[in-house]
């Protein structure tokens, strides 16, 4: 993100907190604290934690005399401890732009140095900037799972899909690469698809036939082609033909609060589901039933902690009951009312108007006034 040079004293001890922490790693990086006299030439720079695929900018109050749009500028302008191979050029007259030519190294930390006297002249305690950043610890978290059947009619073919994170932007073909699933101690197939954020992905594995018995889809997960620590497995478990039974139970807080409960077997699509599915505190819920899934929305407010039952009379595409009554607690931990910029930069304003992204949770309104300092 781009730190303001005015707000650098509030903060210094928690920016040098965070990045001697990244130090560890990189003991030679020099960590420095810029000294707030800089903004008499800059507005802000790039700082803090940082995406792999982030440019490093540097805003200038003043439009930089014989500075042209997409000019290119002399290597010793600008450098970086440890070095980082690509090109700095003019976005425009204040804007100084470096482009690395790959993706910066996971949990890296750089000292960035401006030779501020190439450009204007300043006094002698300003001739050079120097600036720390630090790159986002990459990892991966496998955040859910299904297990569904395609087809209602066929609940003897499934397939399993997972939903995956990284923490920082990934290539796909580099994830992939990360990721073993095999069914039974054999490699399974699967189908990816990624988010244009490079942060969330899915993959759908090749159709699994249900036998007589039960089987078992091992998942392992390993970072380090990423430059991560990040390792992981799972199993999952997939039910003989024949058993009918619960697999899960998701609470979703986004777009808005519901249970989602998947079964081994499609749900018989005619049947009422009020009476079957139920909250032991009265509490009613909206159902809606597609393929193996059943979807739970409250009425109104749910407690801190709430039991949820579902009744065995609840059948499958085949007409069969479910093997047991069962009984789950439910912890409903609320998100936090919170506020926060979805994107990292300086404010800019554009054509008279000024464009502010970010993401509001468990909030009605939100009052916002913008500072130029």
């Amino acid at each position: 993100m781009l730190k303001k040079l005015p707000i650098i004293a509030r903060f210094a001890i928690l920016l040098l907190l965070i990045l001697l922490q990244a130090c560890d790693q990189q003991s030679a990086t020099k960590v420095v604290e810029v000294d707030p006299g800089f903004s008499a030439y800059i507005n802000g720079f790039t700082s803090g934690v940082i995406s792999s695929q982030s440019t490093i900018k540097i805003l200038f109050n003043q439009a930089i005399p014989g500075a042209q749009q997409e000019a290119s500028v002399p290597t010793d302008l600008l450098t970086f401890t440890p070095p980082i191979a690509g090109n700095a050029r003019w976005q425009d007259a204040q804007t100084l732009v470096f482009n690395p030519e790959a993706p910066l190294p996971s949990g890296a930390v750089y000292l960035a140095e401006l030779q501020l006297h190439q450009l204007l002249e300043v006094p002698d305690a300003f001739q050079t900037l120097q600036f720390n950043f630090s790159v986002l610890q990459q990892s991966i978290s496998l955040t859910s799972f299904t297990l569904f059947a395609p087809e209602i009619a066929q609940p003897e073919s499934v397939q399993l899909q997972l939903a995956l994170r990284t923490n920082d932007f990934c290539l796909p073909n580099l994830l992939e690469q990360c990721l073993q699933i095999q069914l039974n101690g054999k490699a399974l197939s699967t189908t990816w698809n990624h988010e244009a954020n490079g942060r969330e992905h899915a993959l759908t594995t090749a159709a699994i036939e249900r036998l007589n018995h039960e089987q078992f889809v091992q998942i392992k997960w390993d970072g380090s082609t990423l430059g991560s620590e990040s390792k992981g497995a799972e199993t999952i478990r997939i039910p003989p033909l024949g058993e009918f039974t619960l697999q899960q139970v998701n609470i979703h807080q986004q777009p808005q609060l519901h249970i989602a409960l998947a079964f081994s077997d499609p749900i018989q699509a005619d049947q009422e589901l009020q009476g079957l599915v139920y909250l032991a505190s009265g509490v009613p819920l909206r159902l809606e039933a597609e393929g193996n899934i059943i979807r739970a929305w409250p009425k109104r407010g749910l407690k801190a902690h709430e039991t949820l039952h579902i009744h065995s009379s609840l059948r499958n595409s085949l007409g069969h009951q479910l093997q047991s009554n069962y009984v789950r607690p439910l912890e409903l931990a609320s998100s936090l009312p919170n506020v926060e910029r979805i994107d990292d930069g300086v404010i800019m304003p554009a054509r008279g108007q000024t464009v502010f992204p970010f993401r509001a949770v468990n909030l009605k309104a939100v009052n916002l006034r913008i500072i130029r300092i």
